[in-house]
C-alpha cells in the first residue's frame, strides 16, 4: 500500500506513555494477515479510545477455582502465591487467608486488572432472535430473563418447545386454545364464558 506520493503507509499506535510507534504497514499486514500475530491499529484509535476485540478464552480462566463460579467484580488476589478467588469466598476463609498456598497463606486482596478483563467479557445470548451480548457473569441471569428463550408447552404430554411467538400458533393450531393479543398499558376485554350449573 503506498499513498500518493509514493511512501508507505505507515500504522500509528499511542502509546501511554505518550509516545507514539509507528510501522510500515504492507497490504498483507494490514488486512489482519502476516505470521507475527500482531494487529494493526488503526491512527484514530488512541489512548483512551474503545476498540473491541474478539478472542477466544479458556472458560475456566473466568471461574473461581474455590466455588466454579463465573468470577464477577470484585476478583481477589492471593499476595503469596497468585491465587484468585470471587469475592464470596474470600468472605467464607478464615482471616481471608489463601489455602492454596503451601508454606502458610498469603491473604487476598482487590485484583483491579482481573476486574477489567472480567467486567469486559461479553458473549452472545445462545436464544435465536436476540442480539444482545452481555458479560459472562451475567450470561445465566440473562438467559433466564431472555424475551428470546424458548418456550415449552403447557399441555401435559405435549413436547413442544419453540421461540414465544410460535408458542402461541402451537397453542391455538394443536390445542385449540383461545389466544388474544394483550397490549399493556391499555383496557384489554377477555370474554370468559360463565361456569355451567351442575
Amino acid at each position: 500500500m503506498e499513498e500518493a506520493d509514493g511512501s508507505a503507509k505507515k500504522a500509528r499506535l499511542l502509546l501511554p506513555n505518550g509516545h507514539v510507534k509507528q510501522e510500515e504497514v504492507g497490504e498483507y499486514h494490514a488486512a489482519g494477515g502476516g505470521d507475527d500475530g500482531g494487529a494493526v491499529v488503526p491512527a484514530e484509535a488512541g489512548y483512551g479510545s474503545r476498540v473491541e476485540l474478539a478472542v477466544k478464552i479458556d472458560m475456566s480462566v473466568l471461574h473461581c477455582p474455590l466455588c466454579t463460579l463465573p468470577f464477577k467484580p470484585p476478583v481477589f488476589q492471593c499476595n503469596k502465591g497468585g491465587h484468585l478467588a470471587c469475592g464470596g469466598c474470600v468472605a467464607l476463609l478464615p482471616g481471608g487467608q489463601c489455602r492454596a498456598c503451601e508454606d502458610g497463606g498469603g491473604f487476598f486482596h482487590p485484583c483491579p486488572a482481573l476486574d477489567a478483563i472480567v467486567s469486559s467479557t461479553k458473549m452472545a445470548c445462545p436464544h435465536a432472535g436476540c442480539p444482545t451480548y452481555v458479560p459472562y457473569h451475567e450470561a445465566a441471569d440473562h438467559r433466564s430473563a431472555c424475551p428470546h428463550a424458548p418456550c415449552a408447552c403447557t399441555e401435559p404430554g405435549c413436547g413442544f418447545v419453540g421461540a414465544p411467538h410460535a408458542l402461541a400458533g402451537h397453542l391455538a393450531d394443536l390445542h385449540s386454545v383461545p389466544v388474544r393479543t394483550v397490549q399493556y398499558g391499555r383496557v384489554n376485554q377477555v370474554p370468559v364464558s360463565a361456569p355451567q350449573q351442575l
